[in-house]
């Protein structure tokens, strides 16, 4: 093949690539997952919380496993698979996490008050934080973060307001702004 023919085969598939939104749609399953561990694991934190940690602790690890080895999977055989996305992903939402775990631990070491629920409120003003960053330097597909990110700091404030189910609210808030976005990647009748 010439290659000016070469050449227009690859700006098709580009355009392809670009038009799918660069492979950068996360799989329906995924926030689905989340949703679900964030409304259990919250419900618990009211009803039961001597299993809230163990179901935060096992669900958050092999969601986070199974949510990064699922996109890699599929990113593959179509072909836009992008390594440094998915490793700056990882590194965000992962590395974010243990970092608030640590923050967390090491606030309730030296601030005896803030343990217990303040520190989980603190915790949740964190991942609001992490959710707003996730929309300021994500793709397109993560724009949305930088407004939930904003509610669910505030609903972490606003908890505190509510005379009970505090954490169950919290958590179907998360949920909702976890969900979300996935009614927007439907595609319209038009097919685009």
């Amino acid at each position: 093949m010439t290659e000016p023919y070469q050449m227009a085969d690859d700006l098709r598939f580009i355009r392809k690539v670009v038009e799918r939104g660069g492979g950068s749609k996360t799989p329906k399953v995924i926030p689905y997952y989340w949703a679900a561990y964030v409304v259990a694991g919250y419900t618990l934190i009211d009803f039961a919380p001597h299993w809230a940690n163990w179901v935060f602790a096992i669900g958050g690890i092999g969601g986070t496993l199974g949510s990064v080895l699922l996109c890699i999977l599929l990113a593959k055989p179509g072909g836009y698979a992008d390594p440094e996305r998915q490793r700056r992903m990882t590194l965000h939402w992962f590395g974010g996490m243990l970092l608030v775990l640590a923050a967390m631990l090491g606030l309730a070491k030296v601030m005896p008050r803030l343990r217990g629920t303040n520190i989980a409120e603190l915790a949740v003003v964190f991942v609001g934080v992490m959710y707003y960053l996730s929309g300021v330097h994500g793709s397109a597909t993560t724009r949305y973060f930088m407004w939930a990110g904003p509610l669910i700091m505030a609903g972490a404030v606003g908890v505190g307001f509510l005379p009970e189910y505090r954490w169950t609210a919290i958590g179907v808030l998360i949920a909702v702004c976890i969900i979300l976005p996935v009614f927007r990647q439907i595609p319209k009748p038009d097919g685009h």
